[in-house]
């Protein structure tokens, strides 16, 4: 959703070719498509990496923007049979303007899918994944960016593929669940309050976090999150944004986390969700 923020309309249309493409229009952001494969059999999932390289001061959004901007999406068109999983997000920074407060990326961010094959495929047909990627790039303006990406994918009946890329790097920044993490939600008029209780195997004393709803227009992030620390764990409290218009029956929250418990978990953020109607 394209939020309150003051925008100067440019729209550019950058055409990409081939498995690995370059924006052919000046931008403040340059986007590339990458494939775990380039030879695919019937059956097998692939593992794409769309790479944003964000020019310096300016910056992008998450997949909740906060109290400004829009949205970093993709859309696909795949040939008849194949099947895209969920778009993953790595864990976003906080950036504050005229008092709002802002989830997005600097520099560098890679999203990551999976695309299914299907059980059939016609042997050396060349099947093309096209991405369509919409962005909103921001420093002092803030100016929309789309561009198409595509790539070619040969088929190989029965012929066993190899990956040339695991992206396990990237795998890194995406949030993953945390087992043994307790979280529970209360709620008032004005504010939801999370408690937390983690698993022993972090370090209690050293753990610290930063809190990032998934969930759009809920919260006012502009609020600073009240933390408290007790001996059954943490409790979190987040006001409520007074114009939103439904709570859904489960919020999504990411954790980005101290370097020693990020270390012990081979991971800097961690991702849960809790029932709103308890």
């Amino acid at each position: 959703m394209l939020k309150s923020v003051y925008i100067s309309i440019f729209f550019a249309l950058l055409l990409f070719n081939g498995p690995l493409a370059y924006s052919k229009v000046k931008s403040n952001v340059n986007v590339k498509l990458y494939s775990s494969q380039s030879v695919i059999s019937p059956g097998d999932e692939i593992q794409l990496a769309v790479e944003f390289r964000i020019k310096n001061q300016w910056h992008i959004y998450w997949e909740n923007p906060g109290d400004a901007g829009m949205a970093t999406t993709l859309e696909f068109t795949l040939p008849e049979g194949f099947k895209v999983g969920r778009v993953l997000y790595p864990y976003p920074s906080k950036c504050k303007t005229e008092g709002l407060t802002s989830f997005g990326y600097k520099d560098n961010a890679v999203l990551l899918t999976k695309i299914k094959v299907p059980d059939y495929l016609q042997k050396d047909e060349n099947y093309k994944i096209k991405i369509k990627a919409i962005w909103l790039e921001c420093k002092h303006i803030c100016i929309p960016g789309e561009t198409e990406l595509e790539i070619t994918l040969k088929a190989k009946e029965g012929a066993k593929t190899k990956k040339v890329n695991s992206f396990k790097n990237y795998l890194r920044n995406i949030p993953k669940s945390l087992a043994g993490l307790d979280a529970q939600m209360s709620m008032t008029e004005q504010s939801a309050i999370l408690n937390l209780k983690f698993p022993d195997f972090l370090d209690q004393n050293s753990l610290s976090f930063d809190i990032f709803p998934l969930n759009e227009t809920i919260f006012v992030h502009s609020q600073k999150p009240k933390i408290k620390k007790d001996k059954n764990g943490f409790s979190i409290e987040l006001d409520f944004d007074p114009f939103k218009v439904d709570i859904p029956e489960k919020l999504e929250f990411v954790l980005v986390i101290d370097e020693k418990n990020a270390k012990i978990i081979d991971s800097k953020s961690i991702y849960f969700k809790v029932n709103t109607r308890n």
